[in-house]
């Protein structure tokens, strides 16, 4: 990639390599977007789930890097301020995800 590319993809991850991955990972073009669950969308970012994590106390999923920007949940509106407050989802929608075809 070009430096000045780099250098542009950094500025919008705010410069962490964990950041850069997930910008990256929103930059997918699904394949029949309009045909993919509900449940597999983040009401966040309204993308499909990027490392999905699931709040304990409503079991709504979100992008791990949408909630962790929140403090409260957007559904049941709790706290999420302790690291106990959001689970990862589990293998099987980890898988479900993964299988979603991309161009």
């Amino acid at each position: 990639m070009p430096s000045r590319l780099i250098d542009q993809l950094q500025m919008m991850c705010h410069t962490t390599s964990d950041s850069h991955i997930n910008m990256l990972a929103y930059n997918y073009i699904y394949i029949n977007e309009d045909k993919i669950s509900r449940s597999l969308i983040c009401p966040i970012c309204l993308d499909p789930l990027v490392d999905p994590q699931i709040h304990v106390l409503c079991e709504n999923s979100f992008c791990n890097h949408c909630i962790r920007k929140l403090r409260h949940c957007p559904y049941c509106r709790t706290s999420i301020m302790e690291l106990n407050d959001l689970k990862m989802a589990s293998h099987g929608l980890k898988n479900i995800l993964d299988e979603l075809q991309v161009r």
